[in-house]
């Protein structure tokens, strides 16, 4: 299984769907994390720390909605939705 963690829209929005740490964790467990270029800035985690733990960076943001699930703080708008790949959720 593939999650993936995309950088969050909503003005104002400084979280992220999944720190590093929990990144690494899920890894551990076979689910495989892909984060998008950028997603941790603005809670102060930059993309060489996810690269560190094992969590591909994708400058393509296709990579990251095109994973099996989606993970996110905020809802997804319209257009977010559309860019879920098929079968993924």
């Amino acid at each position: 299984m593939r999650v993936g963690i995309p950088r969050e829209t909503a003005p104002g929005e400084t979280r992220v769907a999944a720190v590093p740490d929990v990144a690494r964790k899920l890894s551990s467990t076979d689910i495989e994390s892909v984060v998008e270029a950028g997603a941790g800035r603005a809670s102060h985690h930059p993309d060489e720390a996810y690269s560190e733990a094992g969590i591909t960076v994708a400058s393509d943001p296709g990579q990251v909605w095109g994973a099996d699930v989606v993970a996110k703080v905020r809802a997804p708008s319209r257009e977010e939705i559309g860019r879920v790949g098929d079968g993924g959720c």
